[in-house]
């Protein structure tokens, strides 16, 4: 079986006691988020492991469950030969298909932003597991770059949203309503945080003062999620929320 550079086949093996679910699979929020978690984590081991990203995060790679019989991890990354532009990084976009004469090196971080673009679709596409909008009632704000057919506007949305202000703007339909939580809340201030952390960096990168810290990125990242785990366990308010 064929793998990409620094994620061998062993860190994911096939004997789970039960089958690994794709990450659109879910059975409720706080299992998606727990998952994202997860393999957010196993990719950053993987990363410092080998100093090679992933290169094709997608809802075809991102698993919920656990990748062996001895592990006890909730979600993991694996491997497909399936590409989705729609989870590529603006970056990448740009490289396949917009043929700009000058684009930055690949790294972790285009796989991290692949992660926040799976969040977004899955918190804003579907309003419970298994149930999903169709594209026409998609919100603007998803409908603006979740379109496959054209990967160069997608790209070129991607882009002016890392360099502006995210995923902003408030929609009635969210997996993240909570009992006791304005419609949203949680996602609004993790998708908030996320998108800070990829606006500082890839914008770093184009001015040529990027400072390389992953640990400090991963981390920082892993911890809003746990964050934002409890706040949907607890039905609070997501820590930090202005």
């Amino acid at each position: 079986m064929s793998h990409f550079n620094g994620y061998p086949p062993k860190s994911r093996s096939a004997t789970a006691p039960r089958r690994p679910r794709k990450i659109e699979e879910f059975e409720d929020s706080r299992q998606f988020l727990m998952a994202i978690h997860d393999a957010i984590e196993s990719h950053r081991n993987q990363f410092f492991a080998s100093g090679q990203p992933h290169g094709n995060v997608n809802t075809e790679t991102v698993y919920i469950g656990s990748p062996s019989v001895s592990s006890s991890r909730k979600g993991f990354l694996g491997q497909s030969s399936i590409i989705q532009p729609m989870f590529q990084s603006a970056n990448v976009i740009a490289r396949t298909f917009g043929k700009r004469p000058v684009t930055l090196p690949v790294d972790y971080l285009d796989d991290l932003e692949s992660f926040y673009y799976i969040i977004a679709w899955v918190s804003m596409a579907y309003t419970a597991p298994g149930v999903r909008l169709q594209t026409h009632e998609f919100p603007p704000i998803l409908a603006n770059w979740a379109d496959n057919s054209n990967p160069k506007f997608s790209g070129f949305e991607k882009e002016a949203m890392l360099r502006g202000h995210g995923f902003s703007a408030r929609f009635n339909h969210s997996l993240f309503k909570q009992k006791n939580l304005p419609t949203a809340d949680v996602f609004e201030a993790l998708m908030g945080s996320f998108h800070g952390i990829l606006k500082e960096n890839y914008e770093a990168k184009w001015d040529g003062n990027y400072c390389h810290n992953p640990a400090g990125v991963y981390g920082t990242i892993l911890g809003w999620l746990r964050e934002a785990v409890q706040a949907i366990s607890n039905s609070t308010s997501y820590p930090g929320e202005v």
